[in-house]
């Protein structure tokens, strides 16, 4: 009897000290277009701030594909200048949980996102930053 109550304790402390365990701090909508300007300026600042941390961030969609979302800064700039609108932006990976809403969302529509990121890629002065495990917080349009 005496080691079922033992057990029973440890058992309630480990279910205390799992279940009290903090949740993952979100970086609330950092500017896409800053995040990519930091990315081709300053990889190592980059990095110590994103790199691996779970980002909420708006932009709007440039492409939909099987499983990810392309998304670009929403700023005036793309407007005035188009050649910049479908270059530097967000490759969204979505959770497979995130499919039937990925089929409503269109080119041009707003969004925010939610999502890890992991890395960064340049080519030919392109700059992507590459959200794993997406979730579509909201959209607009």
């Amino acid at each position: 009897m005496k080691y079922l109550a033992v057990l029973i304790f440890s058992f309630s402390i480990l279910f205390i000290a799992c279940s009290s365990g903090e949740s993952e701090e979100v970086i609330l909508y950092p500017q896409l277009d800053l995040m990519l300007e930091l990315a081709d300026d300053n990889i190592l600042e980059w990095d110590s701030m994103y790199k691996n941390k779970l980002v909420e961030v708006k932009g709007e969609i440039a492409d939909v594909d099987k499983d990810r979302i392309r998304i670009v800064p929403s700023s005036m700039l793309n407007i005035i200048n188009p050649i910049n609108r479908f270059s530097s932006g967000g490759d969204c990976i979505f959770k497979k949980d995130q499919e039937l809403i990925a089929r409503t969302l269109k080119s041009g529509m707003d969004i925010t996102i939610q999502g890890r990121v992991t890395k960064t890629d340049e080519f030919l002065g392109v700059n992507r930053i590459i959200f794993k495990s997406c979730v579509f917080i909201e959209t607009e349009n």
